[in-house]
C-alpha cells in the first residue's frame, strides 16, 4: 500500500457517456446523463482495471505480428477481458476492458501525457500503438459479471448523491437501491487515510467483487468492503450505472477496427 503520495500517479479522465438511458430513468433514478470527470491515485494507469486469474493469460510482443491480426483475434473471439500494454520506447502504458470483442473501457497514457483521454479516443492511440515494435501486450479472459460493471466506470452515467450518509451507509443503501432494481454499476471508492482506491463491482444487483487497486486484488467477501469504509467513514463513494438499454444493444461498446 501506498506511504507517499508523492510517489503516486494521480489520474483523471472523462469518460464516453452514451445517450441511451431513458426518460423515466433519468427522473426516477437519480440518474445524470452526462459524463462526469472522475480522480484517482494509483501506482500505475493499468492498475485500474482487475488483473488476470491465475496463469490465465497471453502475452505477446509487437513486431510478431500485424497490429490489424491482433486486433482481429480479440474481435473474432469475442474476447470479454483485458488487455493490457506497455513500450518502454515510446513510455507508454494502457489498458483496454473488451466486452464480446468490443472496447468498453480504455487508459492510455505517457511520460508527456500523464492525464488520459476520453475513452473513444484512448481506444486509438491503443490500436495504433499496436504498430510500433517491441510493445509487450498482456490479453485475458474475465466474466462478464466483473467486466460489465467495470465498464460502468467509462461508460455508465454517475448516481446523484443529495444524502448526508457517511461512507458505510451510502454504500449500504445504494448496494440495497441497485438489488431492487437488478442494475449493473461499479462503486468507486476513495480512501483519504489510506490513499488507497477500492472499485466495488454491482452485476444485475448482485455484489461479485471488489478491486482494491493499490494491492491488485479483485475480492469476493462485501464484507472487506464495509470494514474499510467502517475505519474510514469520510471515505468519498460515487457511483456509475449502466442502464439496461446500454447491455442489451448490439451496439454496445466501440468498435476498435475502422472500416
Amino acid at each position: 500500500m501506498p506511504t507517499n503520495p508523492s510517489e503516486d500517479d494521480e489520474i483523471s479522465f472523462l469518460p464516453t457517456s452514451s445517450d441511451v438511458a431513458t426518460e423515466d430513468e433519468a427522473n426516477a433514478g437519480g440518474i445524470d446523463m452526462s459524463p462526469v470527470k472522475r480522480n484517482f491515485h494509483f501506482k500505475r494507469a493499468t492498475d485500474l482495471l482487475p488483473p488476470p486469474l491465475g496463469n490465465n493469460y497471453k502475452i505477446i510482443q509487437t513486431g510478431e505480428k500485424q497490429a490489424k491480426s491482433i486486433v482481429q483475434e480479440w474481435i473474432s473471439s469475442e474476447l470479454t477481458g483485458c488487455v493490457i500494454a506497455s513500450n518502454n520506447s515510446h513510455k507508454t502504458r494502457s489498458a483496454l476492458l473488451l466486452y464480446q470483442g468490443k472496447a468498453v473501457g480504455c487508459i492510455y497514457t505517457t511520460k508527456t501525457m500523464p492525464l488520459t483521454q476520453p475513452t473513444e479516443d484512448a481506444i486509438k492511440l491503443v490500436v495504433r500503438d499496436l504498430e510500433f515494435p517491441n510493445s509487450m501486450v498482456k490479453s485475458y479472459p474475465l466474466h462478464e459479471s466483473t467486466v460489465l460493471p467495470m465498464s460502468a466506470l467509462f461508460l455508465g452515467y454517475p448516481i446523484f448523491r443529495t444524502d448526508d450518509l457517511d461512507a458505510a451507509e451510502y454504500v449500504d443503501y445504494i448496494c440495497g437501491w441497485l438489488k431492487n432494481r437488478e442494475q449493473t454499476a461499479c462503486l468507486a471508492i476513495n480512501l483519504p487515510q489510506s490513499y488507497a482506491t477500492c472499485l466495488c463491482l454491482i452485476y444485475q444487483g448482485n455484489f461479485t467483487g471488489a478491486l482494491y487497486v493499490e494491492d491488485q486484488e479483485l475480492i469476493r467477501d462485501q464484507k472487506f468492503v464495509m470494514e474499510l469504509l467502517r475505519n474510514e467513514p469520510d471515505a468519498n463513494v460515487e457511483a456509475s450505472i449502466l442502464p439496461p438499454e446500454l447491455t442489451s444493444s448490439e451496439q454496445y461498446g466501440f468498435d476498435m477496427l475502422e472500416d
